[in-house]
């Protein structure tokens, strides 16, 4: 069983689950380590908002699909705009490699599905918790199922030196394909919003790829990241 007895503060959760029994299951899971306190359960992305707003909030722990029309992608997105000290991690069954690449982009800080072990499900609450990302061991041959992103030739080996992508380019799909968001890449490579758009766009226009799917398809499929190296590792 993962503790969290090194934490030096007791972490406030909140749970965003519409599902009575999965809320209460996490909440009892996270109960057994005295570090971290689960403040409160909300079903909606309008209802968790709210409660940010009033309380002081360490963690948000949401499924994907949830009561109202919004969905956990929608709450990392405004969380990441209003508290972006806020760890949000997606917790769901959903595989859709689409819907991962999008909570990626929206920043969240971990995508674990509920059919992993719980033991799985702790330690990558406590990789987040050290400022970590955590995804499933899945996720990235997941995505790879987003070929259809590129316009690449499938069945053609392909040297990526041939592309002319500059250092930089190439620092930016590696930690792009290593399921880093754009406030992340920014961080790490000192770079300007604008820059990194302006990265990205001439990526895109050399390799012929359509948006962060087909970077992260190009790095895996072409040995720029290895898939180990990615999401629970």
């Amino acid at each position: 069983m993962t503790h969290f007895n090194s934490l030096p503060d007791t972490l406030q959760v909140l749970i965003v689950e519409d599902h009575f029994a999965t809320s209460n299951g996490i909440g009892l899971s996270l109960s057994q380590n005295k570090n971290i306190e689960v403040i409160a359960q909300r079903d909606t992305v309008e209802e968790a908002l709210l409660f940010i707003n009033k309380y002081a909030v360490d963690i948000v722990i949401t499924d994907l699909h949830l009561a109202s029309q919004k969905t956990g992608i929608e709450l990392a997105m405004k969380l990441k705009q209003i508290k972006p000290s806020i760890k949000i991690i997606v917790y769901t069954f959903d595989e859709n490699p689409t819907l991962i690449n999008d909570a990626i982009a929206a920043g969240v800080d971990g995508y674990i599905f509920k059919s992993d072990d719980e033991e799985v499900f702790l330690i990558g609450i406590k990789e987040v918790i050290r400022g970590k990302k955590f995804f499933s061991s899945s996720i990235p041959q997941l995505l790879l199922n987003l070929e259809r992103h590129t316009n690449l030739p499938q069945d053609e080996e392909i040297n990526p030196e041939s592309f002319n992508l500059t250092k930089k380019e190439k620092e930016i799909m590696v930690l792009i394909a290593k399921l880093n968001s754009s406030a992340t890449i920014m961080k790490e490579l000192n770079i300007a919003p604008t820059t990194l758009t302006t990265h990205k766009q001439n990526i895109y226009r050399k390799i012929n790829l359509e948006g962060d799917a087909g970077i992260t398809f190009f790095a895996y499929k072409y040995g720029l990241v290895d898939m180990s190296e990615v999401g629970s590792s």
